[in-house]
């Protein structure tokens, strides 16, 4: 059976210490979770296969650079693709893909990113056009507007204006504020990467720019 002959290629890998793995043309339906014991893997190929969808433990493999699953019928990604930071070559083609996970924005590494021939939907597909900087860039800014709008759908900003027909003190208005103001005060306590932190300070002033766009003249905050 296909399943049995990956599990047999991956136990090799383990016990020799590999790097690569070859899993092309088995015609295999999923990926084994063993496939998650092989932290030294670097490169991983399962293409032309029957495979729908990529297991979690694909995120384990830390040290993966290449991956190539050309030819399947994956739908989707898992989330756990954001874990593989050291990737750098991604080739996804031929699939049914129409989105990509947010976690995509954390594969600083990758160079090379393959679409060609999957149903993406329109925004993904015109930005995949320039090129895979283009396309990181879109997915960067479509998880900027997720986080922030997170963060305002917590303010009252409709009447954030400390205007005093609407009833609201500045006393009134910090109560109503304090499940955003915990994020932002969440957000500034982590530990993160220099990149992180640059990301974070982008979100933040584009975060000031909403906040002050709703408040009238006389009563904005940044500027």
């Amino acid at each position: 059976m296909a399943i049995e002959a990956a599990k047999q290629r991956i136990e090799q890998v383990r016990r020799d210490g590999g790097i690569a793995l070859d899993l092309n043309k088995l015609d295999l339906t999923e990926v084994p979770e063993a496939i998650g014991q092989l932290a030294n893997l670097q490169k991983l190929e399962l293409k032309e296969n029957q495979i729908t969808n990529l297991p979690e433990a694909i995120g384990q493999l830390v040290n993966l650079r290449v991956l190539n699953v050309r030819g399947n019928q994956i739908t989707s990604l898992p989330e756990a693709i954001g874990r593989l930071v050291k990737l750098q070559v991604l080739d996804i083609s031929e699939n049914q893909i129409t989105n990509l996970p947010e976690a995509m924005v954390e594969l600083v590494n990758l160079q090379l990113l393959y679409l060609q021939e999957n149903p993406l939907n329109g925004e993904l597909a015109a930005a995949y056009e320039h090129g895979t900087a283009s396309l990181l860039q879109y997915m960067r800014s479509k998880s900027k507007s997720h986080v922030l709008g997170e963060i305002v759908n917590r303010f009252d900003i409709e009447s954030s204006p400390f205007v005093k027909d609407l009833g609201r003190s500045p006393e009134e208005q910090l109560q109503k504020n304090q499940a955003a103001i915990a994020i932002i005060r969440g957000w500034l306590e982590e530990e993160v990467t220099e990149e992180e932190a640059k990301e974070r300070e982008i979100y933040f002033e584009y975060f000031k720019e909403i906040v002050d766009s709703t408040r009238l003249p006389g009563h904005k905050i940044y500027s």
